[in-house]
Order: C-alpha cells, then structure tokens, then sequence
C-alpha cells in the first residue's frame, strides 16, 4: 500500500520491500543518483527545493502535498555499480532493470489516481484578476499546462482558499516534466507505461483547468446557464451549493492490472451482492491467491517475466481491506434516534434524553437516547437508535457521474411523441407539466429554460417519486415476529422505463429503525432532512463541479412528483386522515357513510391550497387538543411535504394500484365477497356469496318481526326496532345489508318503502311473513369451495405458462398456503380463475351474473395494467370499474363497499387521464428493494456495487464473472412485478447465437419464398436450383441456431429449448388477425445483396389450427373478448410458417381441455400482452 510520506525517498513497500534484485549498495546507489538527478531538474526548471516554480509561486507549501513518487531513472542510466549498463537497444536497459522501470511508472501512475481520488475542491478561490471585470475564461495554450499556476486567471498564491488546488497542480506539473526528460526510445515496450502515467497527469490538469473555469463563471454569475438572464445564478439567500464530483471520474483501480481487478470484484460480488460470510470470503481470496500463484509460476517457467509475490501482495487476505478500497458508501449523516417517538438529533451537544415537544404546551418525550456497551473491557456510551440519511445531492451527483444516464434523462421532457395520442409513460400525461417553473410561475418546471450562452452546459430539469413501505427485517422467520422497519426510497422519473426502478438507479433515502412504525406525525422527523435538501433543488438547484457529460459542470434544479406508498403510509406522510376516518378519501370529501354512493358529480372535489392551509392550522395549534379538534373538522395534519411550495398533497399522493387493485380487489372479491376455501362446500346461490365470511344475525321473535313489518308499512320509527330486525327485514326484501348498523340498515328500508304503494308494501308483507324462517345457524359455504378449487386446480396443473410469469401457488384456497402476493392474486385472477370459471358457469344462468360481474373487475385491472393508455382505454377502464362496483351492490347484498372500491373510481378519473400507464407510480420496485434489503445486508452499497459492475474497465477485466452474475440475477424468472421495468426495454431484438448448421431444403425453400413473398418480386432464388442470373439473389442454406431471442426483456425460445417460452401469439401484418403458434426453431441467417451484407434473425413456427365455423358455437370464452382468451384445436398445421422476431405480440396462456361438442381436444389460449387484443377489439368495435 503506498504510505504518503514527508520525504521525496518514500516509496511504495508494496513494489520494492522483499525483492532480490538488487543488495544494499544498489538501493544507496539508487538513492544517491536520485539526489543528484532531482537537484539538476530543479535548477533547469527554475524550481526551488520544494519543487515549486519560483517565476510563478511564491508562497511555501509542504513537502508532503508535494510529494512526487520516486522514479529509478538511474537504472536506465547506469548499473549498480555506477558503470554504464550495456543496452541491449538504443535507449533500452536490460530485462531486469527494465521490470523495476515499468513497477516505477505503474508507481507514480497509482500515486496519481491516488491524489484524485482524495482531492477536494474548495468551495470558494481566488483569484489574481478580478471575474467580473476580466471577461470570459480562456484556456491557456497547450505549451502552458507544464507552468504551474500561469495565464490569465492564475490563482492568488497568498490566500489559504487557494493552497490545495495550487500544491496539487505543482504535484502534478513536477511528475509531467520529471517524467517527459527520461530518455526512452517511443518503441520501447516501457514507453507504453510512461504515456499511460503522463496521460493521467495531463488528465488532471485538465481537471483542475475545468475547476478554475467552473468557479470563475460561477462568480461572473454565469454559471446559472439556461436562465433568463445571466443574473439569475445568485438566490436572495446566497450562491447555489456546489457539489463536488470528481473523485467519481478518477477511481483507484484505473491503475490496476485486470489480474488485481478481477479477484477484487469477485469478493466484492459475493460479500456483498451473495452475502457470503466474511470467513467465506476469505477462504474465496485463499482459493484466487492460489489460482494466481500457480498461473503465474507457470508463466515464469515460460518465460515471463513476473514477479510472483508482488502480485500477490497486491490482493488482501481480508475481504474488508478488498471492500475499502472500492468508493462504494454512500455519503450519509448519521442522526440519533428517538426509539420512542423517532425525533432526530446531530447537533452538538447532544442530549442524554429526548427533548421533542409535540406541541409547545405538551411535554417533553423524556425518553433516554443512550446506552452502555462493553466492548473489549472498555465501556462506551452509544445511541439506543440511530437513522442513517443518504444526502441527496451526494447521490445524484453519483448518478451523473455514470456515462449515457443524462442523454436520456435530458431529453425525458419530450415524451413519447406518439402520434396516436396515446400515454407510453408519465411524461406524455398532465401530471408532471404542473408542476410551475421556480423564476417565472408561468413556465412549466419540467421545460429547461432556454439557453443564453451557447459555451456553457444547460440547466437540469429532474423530477423525482418518493416511496415509503415497511418490511420485516428478519423476514418473518421469528415466530409472531412484528419488528417493522420503514424504507424511504426515491427513483428519478426522468431515466427511461426499462432503467428507472433498477437497483444501481434507486435513491435509498434511509431506512426507519424498527421495531415499530412512526405513528402519525412522528413520520416527519424522517422526512425533514430530505425536504431541507428537496426545497435547495427547487429553489435554487445544486452545482455539480462535473457530470459525466459535461466536464465543466452544470446546474441542476429537481423537484418532488408523486408520492407512492400503501393507504396507510401514503396518507400518513401526506399528511391525510386513514381510511377509516370520517373523510376517508384523499381526493374528494365524501364521508365514510355515504361510501356506497357511486355517482361521481355528486362528490366535492379536495384542494390542495386548503389542504396546506388547514395543516398550517394544525401545526400551529398550541395543545393537543386544539390539534384534535382540526384534525376531527378537516381531516388534515401537518407533513414537512406541505413545505415544498410547488407541491400539491391532493394531487401527488396518489393511489397504489398494486395495492388496491390486486391486494385490494380482486382479494376482496375472492376471499370475502365470493369466500374461498378448500375445505368448504360450494356454494350455488348467486346472492349469498358471503362464503366462510357469512354474518350470523340470531333471528327475532315473532312479535318483533310483526312490529317491524308494521312500522315499515306505516313509516313509523323505524329506529326504536332492534338491529336484528332491521337487518332481516332487508334480507326479506332482498336489499343490501352490508352493516349491522341502524342508520344505514333504516335508510335502505325507508328508500324501498318511498317507492312503494300501500298496496304493494301489504302484499311484500304478507310474502315474506308466510315465507320460512331461516335457520338460526347458517350452513358456512363458499363459492369458491371444494369442487370449483378443485376444477381450477385441476386446470392449473394443465395450464402452461411462460417462465417470466411468477405463477399463483398449486394449493391455492387451502390454509396452509397463508397469503398471496400481490404477483400471485394477478396470475389467478387474470389467468386461472378465467379458464376454469367460464368454462364451468359459461353455460349456467344461474352463475352467468357472477361470471360477468367478476370479469368486469378483471377487464377493469388489467386495461389499467396496460403499458400503454390512450382515452380509449380509459373510457372502457371507467365503464368497467363503475359496472363491476353497480353489479357488485346488486348481486351481493351483504357486501361491504371498502375504501378500495371508492378509490378505484379515482384511478380510473383522475390518475389514470393525469399520469397515465400506472407503472411508474406503483409500488411493485419497492416491494422487490425491500426484498433485497431483506436478503442482502449492505445497508445503502447494494446499489453502488451494481453501479460499480456497470464500469467499462471493470466489465473488460471481468466480463465472465458479471455475465454470470447478471445471468443468475436478472434472470426471466422474474414475474409481473418487474415486467414493467424490462417489458420496455429499448433494446427491440437480442440473440444468443451456437452451432453453424445448415438449412433443411424445405426450410431453406420456405425461406425463399418468404423473402420473394416481401419483396413483392422474384428477386431471391434458392442457391440449391444452381440459378444465377442477374438480378437474382441466391439464398444459402447456411445458418447458425439461436438459443432465444429477447424482445421487450422478454426471452422467447424454441420448443425443444424450453417449450413454455415456445408458445406466442404473432401477427404477420397489420392487417391480418393474430395467430397462435409453438417456435419450432430460431437461426440466424446471412445473405449478399449488392455491395450490402445482411444477417437477420427467422423463426420456423407451427401454426394452432383454428375452429372451424360449426364448433367455434361450443367455445364458451371467445364471448368474452380479449379477457376470456379463445379455443384451437389441440393439433399444429403442418404446413410451418417463416416469421421475423418483430411479428411476435406475446406469450400465452396454454391449457389443454376437452370441450362438450367438440369432438377433439382442445387448446384454450389466453394471450399475456392484452394490449394488441384489447386494441384489435376496439379496431373491430369501430368498424362495426
């Protein structure tokens, strides 16, 4: 390791210490000529004895900023024993001393990227000249960067603000001349070494040329580039911070050989992304030293000339020396934590116990912050609770500093561009276009304002999602474990789809201490240290000293969008009442007893300036109670959001469709509404659907059921009749009942009885007084009982799915299977439960009306999943959602309308018109992070470690390694969860190619065919008819096989690689319907035309006989459009088809079934990208 020290003649141990080359009259010898050598470039340079030039610098710096790494210039100039060496080339010492040459320049080469990896920009410099009044920067000429600290903007060489950057630019102009004077013949093999030191050195000046431009424009009040005017870069407060970013463009191991690299990654990789115990690791590092030993002996006996041990010295045994050498924490201010009431505490002194006050006349919390812990015989006093936060600046300038992230994340802005009108992601909806400009309010925040200066970099514009959601961090693997840690994460709206919620791109704010959960406000004390840094980015934005597009710097301004998190969280941080308050919506003021109202003119809209006002209110309150009484009037609290000016809390806390849609409804529907369970008979009757959930209300008396039908007839009070009877008043007259409470119970009964006659109400009367008495004990049922689960069950063994689907549990209904993920309630809701319940009650009239019901709810769930939404979709997700709830309230009497129910209509009219596709506001990538925070103890690193695998040279050294990795990681089985994240990947085709073949001859005929049958001509001839003529192209039979062709990030294979990633649905052309098919074969196949060489990927593929007219009557599902799927035969045409990898729409669904009035087997296909079939629907609904 290199030990910086206060003498010139310190070297790096790791080079030189235990090498035999030399005895020690050679290293006297060695130190004496480097003496001598160091004095004569002094006096020719004009420097003094501490290397500074004296016509330039006039102030003292110390020896140990200046210290430049010892060169042995002497072994190319003279033996150990002062003779002349007998060069073996002009200008080349012997193979030996050639070694140690080439360790000096990897030397001083390590020293370099050592500086800048330390170096820190000051926040303010100097200068000689005064900025305002000297014009624009000029670069000095190419012969002036070996003169320390020369040209027009040089820097005062008295102020303090000045030193580091004056002491390290002469550390690096002495290492360029020291290392430019040594006679090395350009062909020498150690010139390559010398360029490579010099590059770095050259490199860095060019930094240090790019910080004094930076500062200089910046105290012009230029550097604000993009604003109005060129006095806008100064706030009413002060200049923008400046971030500092340069250490992330020079890294450590630049300097290394890949044989130090690729072992160093390795244990990186697997102590920290595999999470293998230190001891493995280094029983790992044994195992590569090893490896390394044994190769390079090898070479050596070869030939080679290789210093083993020198090698290895290079590699620790200790896996955290290996971690520490990588810049992979993140910058962080650690916080004591309240453990009760979570206030936050940095500030020195710090308190022994917890100060914070609720509210000023409450009192303090009291609570002790500290405790006592024997480490090593030795007591120390540490935090109870500490909170980590990741400062923000810090990490976006971490994630400009990655190459080809600000191209797209620049041009984020401009949208899709889709000419049809339709959404394709956040950016082509409202939302985020309301958002104001922070200098001029009637500009839209998101537009970059325009640039006035052409030679510096424009401002950036970023918006950011902030994301909150609990999780076990022993996951669950505690018996009644209820230890719960709050993860806070935000992603940036502006990189594209496909790289948005990645690991390496997420923002991990900081994570909640456990064991329990922020009550109410306490959430704020979290949040604080985030908005402080959220309101510098809108108001003023951050200067970043470099980005990786823009070396001089640039401005960036951000700003918050929307809020994603469960109800609970969600309403929590933005300051809402829970669901089960009186106003229990975030959008609008309905009030929790009039939920069942579905009529949407009818509910007042919230707005967010009363929100903020009314949460001024209550955080202004002196006591609690004040506090209590807001909170009880308007439903709202006080959320350090409300400080952010442009941020609306109506609009941006928006509704997590995971949540309420596929943990929230079809759940509900399935488990409470309809009841599913195993172990329980089915049942039959449509409108008692309560299933296991079933209330048991004991029946009245006689003489009590005559008083309430009395009443009811003659309006007379029905509130002094109990509750029971009210309810089975209902259940007589078959209204809804889904309360045992007696104002809802009498409003149904006065509302029924207002539209009746006297008449009519005597004889519903005398009907339901003659009718049987129910049983005091109901018989507990379910729809979803014993013989329907056995029949999806059954279907669900014969059902073929994809390998990127995360499929729903084979037990699915029994109790040993505990809950479903929100992943899993989507396969059996949109695949499963379809295939068998149309199948089963497609030709029962009695369950048609639950059939329907239900697929409304499911047409309704996967229009709002699509990836891409136009008005079209929105209007039949409208119709759909409004259907299922009305049908809902009509066939299940006793169904409880829930919050979830009213929120659907929400999304369905405001979120979905205003930010369009849901995929970017729902909270699947946080349900997968704080999985990996489960499984992966790197607290904040995990995203810089798939950050650091990202870099070129580290990818050259270890190309292997992370191919495998990535193979493992990101592998296809990865569910719907993170479909949104790789479904829009903009890589259109990607191959994996094995194996020259060739060409069957009705394969390569068929090809032929194909390609004429495009050109619309004769133009290509089969080279087996020994055809040649010109204007005829002739097709070879040779090609290579392709292992899978992905597309979308969807990987499709041939059948005998993996049959269920063979079966597609695919469409030839716009104009012909879609077809069903299984891939037979991939290959990849090369043609000349012309001058032109072309290579293209085909697809051999077995087309699923359709129906014919006289049994397409027996397919039940083909009624139900896109969302019930189709039949084919259970037979392929055996004329197969050539098709290109564009022609593919998607995987699907493929269960084999016998149908009644078909007399062969069948093919049920259910399509997985519903968007083409939804879409050719309403094609052939506009035609019609």
């Amino acid at each position: 390791m290199f030990v910086q020290g206060s003498s010139r003649d310190l070297v790096t141990t790791s080079f030189l210490e235990g090498d035999d080359s030399g005895s020690e009259g050679y290293r006297t010898t060695l130190r004496r000529r480097r003496a001598e050598e160091r004095r004569k470039a002094l006096e020719a340079e004009d420097l003094d004895e501490h290397g500074q030039p004296i016509s330039q610098l006039k102030h003292k710096t110390s020896s140990r900023q200046n210290t430049v790494p010892p060169l042995i210039t002497d072994m190319v100039l003279s033996a150990p024993n002062g003779l002349p060496f007998p060069r073996t080339q002009a200008g080349s010492p012997p193979p030996l001393i050639k070694l140690e040459v080439m360790r000096d320049f990897q030397h001083i080469q390590y020293t370099i990227v050592q500086r800048a990896a330390t170096f820190q920009v000051p926040s303010h410099l100097i200068f000689m000249r005064n900025p305002d009044t000297s014009g624009p920067f000029v670069h000095r000429e190419a012969g002036d960067i070996c003169v320390a600290n020369s040209g027009l903007h040089a820097l005062r060489t008295t102020s303090q603000e000045n030193q580091d950057v004056l002491d390290y630019e002469n550390f690096l102009v002495t290492t360029i001349v020291e290392l430019e004077r040594l006679p090395i013949a350009n062909h020498d093999p150690i010139a390559l070494e010398r360029t490579q030191a010099l590059s770095s050195a050259v490199l860095e000046i060019s930094r240090l040329e790019a910080i004094k431009e930076f500062e200089w424009n910046k105290q012009r009040a230029m550097l604000s580039v993009g604003t109005y005017s060129d006095t806008h870069c100064h706030t009413s407060d002060g200049p923008k911070p400046t971030v500092d970013t340069g250490n992330h463009f020079v890294h450590t191991f630049y300097s290394w050989e890949p044989a130090i690299l690729a072992p160093h990654i390795a244990v990186l990789v697997m102590s920290l992304l595999f999470n293998i115990p230190r001891r493995a690791s280094r029983v790992l590092i044994s195992g590569l030293r090893d490896t390394m030993r044994l190769t390079a002996s090898m070479a050596v006996q070869r030939g080679a000339i290789l210093d083993v041990e020198a090698l290895l010295r290079k590699i620790p045994r200790d896996p955290r020396t290996i971690i520490s050498r990588f810049r992979i924490d993140p910058v962080t201010r650690s916080y004591v934590c309240c453990p009760s009431c979570f206030a936050l505490y940095i500030d020195k002194p710090l308190p022994a116990i917890c100060t914070h006050q609720a509210t000023p006349s409450s009192n303090m919390c009291n609570t002790k912050l500290w405790r006592r812990r024997e480490i090593r015989g030795r007591s120390y006093d540490v935090p109870v609770r500490t909170y980590l936060h990741q400062e923000m600046m810090a990490w976006l300038g971490r994630l400009l500093s990655r190459p080809g992230l600000e191209e797209k994340m620049d041009i984020a802005y401009l949208g899709s561009s889709s000419s049809d009108g339709a959404m394709h992601d956040i950016w082509d909806a409202p939302a985020l276009h309301t958002i104001v400009d922070p200098v001029s309010k009637e500009r839209e925040f998101i537009i970059p304002p325009p640039q006035t200066n052409p030679s510096l970099s424009p401002e950036a514009r970023y918006v950011f999602t902030l994301a909150l959601d609990g999780f076990n961090p022993f996951q669950n693997k505690e018996a009644k474990q209820t230890v719960t840690t709050t993860a806070i994460y935000m992603s940036c709206l502006n990189l594209p789809p496909h790289l948005r919620f990645l690991p390496e791109n997420l923002y991990l704010v900081g994570i909640i201490p456990g064991p329990h959960k922020p009550s109410l406000e306490e959430i704020n004390h979290a949040l604080k240290p985030l908005v402080d840094e959220l309101v510098v980015f809108y108001d003023s934005g951050v200067l970043y000293t470099r980005t990786a597009k823009y070396a001089r710097g640039r401005h960036v301004r951000g700003a918050l969008g929307p809020l994603v998190a469960d109800l609970p969280a969600a309403r929590q941080t933005a300051g809402f009442a829970s669901i089960s308050a009186k106003l229990f919506c975030s959008c609008c003021y309905l009030e929790l007893d009039d939920i069942e109202n579905i009529d949407q003119a009818t509910w007042r809209k919230r707005s967010g300036e009363k929100h903020k006002k009314h949460a001024n209110m209550w955080k202004a309150a002196q006591t609690q109670k004040d506090r209590d009484k807001i909170f009880k009037k308007y439903g709202v609290r006080w959320s350090e959001l409300h400080r952010l000016s442009y941020w609306n809390p109506v609009y941006f806390t928006v509704v997590d469709s995971m949540h309420n849609h596929y943990l929230g409804l079809l759940k509900d529907h399935c488990r409470t509404i309809w009841g599913m369970n195993v172990k329980l008979e089915d049942n039959d009757n449509a409108f008692a659907g309560q299933g296991s959930t079933i209330r048991v209300v004991p029946e009245p008396s006689e003489s009590a059921m005559a008083d309430g039908w009395r009443r009811l007839q003659e309006r007379d009070n029905l509130f002094e009749c109990s509750k029971a009877v009210l309810w089975h008043l209902c259940t007589r007259l078959s209204l809804r009942r889904p309360k045992l409470n007696k104002k809802y119970l009498v409003k149904e009964l006065l509302a029924w009885r207002s539209k009746q006659s006297h008449e009519a109400v005597s004889k519903e009367v005398a009907a339901a007084t003659a009718a049987s008495r129910p049983t005091k004990e109901a018989i507990r049922h379910a729809v979803l009982g014993q013989s329907t689960l056995a029949s999806i069950q059954a279907d669900m063994a014969r059902t073929i799915l994809p390998s990127w689907i995360n499929p729903a549990p084979k037990d699915i209904g029994s109790k040993q299977r505990g809950k479903l993920s929100a992943d899993q309630w989507r396969t059996a809701c949109t695949i499963h439960f379809p295939i068998t319940l149309i199948r089963l009650w497609g030709g029962e009239a009695d369950k048609q009306d639950m059939l329907h019901n239900f697929l409304s709810l499911v047409s309704a769930v996967e229009v709002a999943g699509m990836l891409v939404i136009s008005k079209e979709h929105i209007k039949v997700h409208q119709k759909a959602i409004h259907s299922y709830v009305k049908t809902l309230k009509a066939l299940h009497k006793e169904a409880v309308i829930k919050p979830n129910h009213h929120l659907a209509f929400h999304i369905a009219s405001d979120f979905l018109p205003n930010f369009g596709p849901l995929h970017p506001i729902r909270a699947f990538h946080t349900e997968r992070h704080n999985f990996m925070l489960q499984t992966i103890n790197t607290n904040m690193k995990f995203a810089n470690v798939q950050a650091l695998l990202q870099d070129n040279q580290v990818r050259e050294a270890t190309a292997e390694l992370i191919a495998t990795y990535e193979d493992v990681h990101y592998e296809d089985r990865r569910g719907t969860r993170i479909r949104e994240a790789f479904i829009q990947n903009n890589r259109d085709v990607e191959i994996t190619g094995r194996n020259n073949n060739i060409l069957s001859p009705d394969i390569l005929g068929r090809l032929v065919r194909f390609l004429n049958c495009e050109a619309g001509e004769e133009t290509y001839v089969n080279i087996r008819d020994g055809i040649r003529s010109p204007g005829h192209v002739q097709v070879t039979d040779d090609m290579s096989i392709c292992s899978h062709v992905a597309l979308r990030g969807v990987s499709y294979k041939s059948d005998g690689m993996s049959p269920r990633d063979s079966n597609i649905i695919f469409r030839r052309s716009s104009d012909l319907p879609s077809e069903a098919g299984r891939i037979k074969m991939m290959f990849r196949h090369s043609r000349s035309h012309g001058k032109s060489h072309i290579e293209e990927i085909f697809l051999v593929v077995e087309r699923l006989v359709e129906l014919t007219r006289n049994d397409v009557k027996y397919d039940p599902y083909r009624r139900f459009d896109w969302v019930g799927g189709r039949l084919c035969y259970d037979r392929s045409d055996p004329d197969v088809m050539i098709i290109r990898p564009r022609h593919i729409v998607s995987h699907f669904a493929r269960t084999s079934m016998t149908v009644p009035g078909i007399s062969t087997g069948c093919i049920h296909i259910l399509p997985l990208d519903r968007m083409l079939h939804f879409s050719e629907q309403l094609e052939n609904e506009a035609a019609k």
